[in-house]
């Protein structure tokens, strides 16, 4: 069955692109089906002012791309109805299956997911059989912890559906489980913790906003690499075998 991963959190810089980009790499690789990508920063006049996560995707074969606005309720709307027409150009230019489908978010996007949009999402996945996955990042602040839980608690979304991500850039395991609401989460897999990359990786990353970490690798094996190109490549490919169990826990459905 297809999913719609929605990649939201309390605030930008969180981590929401580098979510829906191992979501999609995790997808291609490991299940070998297509995606519908989707960045939801696209202004209402049509420009697209933070577009990181499509453009890591947008010359793979298997990644149909999509950019809309999900900056205000209204807008989030329209653009839930132009998903369902991407669903089905897709499905017109060939598709076999309903794609799996990873939306990354903007920083605003908690003003934009209203009941209503909710409410949409649920009904678009109905009529295509699909399931819901909503990865919701938060920082380590009293507010932004507090805010996910009462998104837990009044979600149209079936909070089954929802994981609550815990990103470790700057804050350490232990330093989230000293928060009570947070252990109880971890303990009842009700959230995750993201894997931290190293400052060399994030370097590889961040200098190649063209790439995913999973399509570094082509159709090629590290072992038919070049010599000088080898231990990046190991690299990445640790950090995808650190990640992909995770993601398989808790996120992909």
């Amino acid at each position: 069955m297809a999913t719609i991963y929605v990649s939201h959190g309390d605030k930008g810089g969180i981590g929401k692109s580098y979510l829906s980009s191992v979501i999609t790499d995790y997808i291609l690789l490991r299940r070998r089906l297509p995606v519908l990508a989707v960045d939801g920063d696209m202004s209402i006049d049509g420009s697209i002012s933070n577009a990181d996560y499509i453009a890591r995707f947008a010359n793979h074969p298997d990644v149909y791309t999509q950019s809309v606005s999900l900056n205000n309720p209204k807008s989030g709307i329209d653009a839930i109805y132009k998903l369902m027409d991407k669903i089905a150009d897709s499905l017109g230019d060939g598709a076999q299956t309903v794609p799996d489908i990873v939306i990354n978010t903007p920083a605003n996007f908690a003003h934009t997911f209203t009941a209503d949009v909710q409410r949409l999402i649920a009904t678009m996945a109905e009529d295509y059989g699909m399931g819901i996955r909503v990865v919701y990042s938060i920082g380590q602040t009293a507010l932004a912890i507090a805010g996910a839980e009462s998104f837990i608690r009044t979600a149209e979304i079936n909070p089954d559906d929802i994981i609550i991500a815990l990103p470790t850039k700057d804050v350490s395991r232990d330093s989230w489980l000293s928060d009570k609401g947070i252990k109880s989460l971890v303990e009842q897999d009700l959230a995750f913790f993201v894997p931290k990359m190293s400052d060399e990786l994030t370097a590889i990353y961040d200098s190649n906003p063209d790439k995913s970490l999973g399509s570094f690798f082509g159709d090629k094996g590290v072992k038919d690499l070049p010599l000088k190109d080898k231990l990046k490549y190991r690299m990445i490919e640790a950090h995808l075998r650190e990640v992909f169990p995770i993601l398989e826990k808790h996120v992909i459905r």
